[in-house]
């Protein structure tokens, strides 16, 4: 009995004890985050302050975008960390919101998106390292613009692999937006964004692969009509050795510009054997 009864003790003290764990191990990760690899130091994340609770710490930080010969825009985030594991086998929650600091850049999202607009990524962190970010971009209803709202998926691992998908299904823009043409009107339907990946420990992803399609898309100006469906482009890469290759592939199931149609069209452009090293040089 005495037995069975100091067994409850240590489950019970390892429950109590694993938010506190959690909040600890959550403020150690946070501070170690720097670049975002693969973007050669063009973006990069700096946590500004962390307040560590026991079910649950907030935090601050500032998203730096870095450009060539331009000022750093900085983008400032917050943070609530559930430190509550899940079902699926997370060990944290990490829900992260951008609220502009300023008045002007406020009224213009509130205006864009409407009052209360939910800009939330929640990302589920796992023992093994890896991680899955979900989000919705809120949905655009005002004069002359439609959009119905997207959602997007990331999934990342230890070894620097990456699941990336961005859905929506319509977005359209007329004459009746500010800074439209007059005559002009640009439709979209059902476009799909996928793309994955390995991060390379020189932090370049020379493999990987994606696709972006679109179930329709129809762009009309005062002089001109054109329309494609089943759009789709399509690419890839791959490193071997001191070797690199690439494709891209183009394809369309129906298109018309004016007059002129065709149908079931493929494009497919393929570079292979180029020096690993003058490519990144050229890229750097």
């Amino acid at each position: 009995m005495k037995r069975l009864i100091f067994a409850v003790a240590v489950v019970l003290v390892a429950i109590a004890a694993a938010p506190l764990v959690t909040g600890l191990v959550m403020e150690r990760t946070l501070s170690q985050v720097g670049p975002f690899p693969g973007t050669r130091g063009t973006l990069s994340l700096e946590v500004t302050d962390y307040q560590r609770g026991y079910l649950e710490s907030h935090a601050e930080s500032a998203l730096l975008l870095r450009l060539p010969e331009r000022e750093p825009l900085r983008l400032t985030l917050t943070h609530r960390i559930d430190h509550w594991p899940g079902l699926d086998g997370r060990y944290a929650t990490v829900h992260t919101r951008w609220e502009p600091a300023d008045s002007a850049s406020r009224a213009t999202l509130a205006e864009l998106f409407g009052d209360g607009a939910d800009l939330t990524l929640s990302t589920a962190l796992y023992p093994t390292g890896g991680s899955r970010t979900t989000g919705r971009v809120p949905a655009i209803e005002r004069e002359g613009m439609e959009f119905t709202g997207a959602d997007l998926v990331l999934e990342t691992s230890t070894d620097g692999g990456f699941d990336y998908r961005f859905e929506t299904d319509r977005f359209a823009l007329d004459d009746q937006a500010v800074g439209v043409d007059p005559g002009t009107r640009l439709t979209t339907q059902g476009l799909r964004l996928a793309a994955s990946g390995q991060v390379a420990d020189d932090g370049f992803v020379w493999d990987g692969q994606g696709r972006l399609s679109l179930d329709r898309l129809q762009v009309v100006e005062a002089d001109r009509r054109s329309s494609a469906e089943d759009l789709s482009l399509a690419f890839e890469s791959a490193r071997e050795g001191d070797l690199f290759r690439f494709a891209v592939d183009y394809q369309a199931g129906a298109a018309t510009v004016d007059d002129e149609s065709l149908t079931d069209a493929r494009l497919r452009v393929a570079i292979e054997r180029l020096d690993a090293e003058a490519v990144r040089t050229v890229i750097q």
